[in-house]
């Protein structure tokens, strides 16, 4: 995010826009520079707090695992997952 934020701004385009156009080198998409810095921020930003929350993720899996069926698990993680996308 850090290279993403410090090297492009989204309403500044310039030579390096992140813009994708329909056609170009074999793309279906077709996005301006705004769009595409939003996606590749939003995206990176979701990465983010997801490996943030992994151990977390994975310990409760584990644990849980252990001793009891995948459908002690599953409610677990769905809240783990949900807190991550309401971040």
């Amino acid at each position: 995010m850090k290279f993403l934020t410090t090297y492009w701004k989204p309403d500044e385009e310039d030579e390096f826009s992140l813009a994708i156009t329909y056609g170009h080198g074999g793309s279906c998409l077709s996005h301006s520079h705004k769009q595409q810095y939003m996606f590749v921020y939003q995206s990176l930003l979701l990465w983010r707090h997801i490996m943030h929350e992994m151990f977390k993720l994975w310990t409760l899996c584990e644990v849980r695992w252990r001793g009891e069926g995948i459908e002690t698990v599953i409610p677990f993680v769905l809240v783990l997952v949900s807190h991550v996308f309401t971040r």
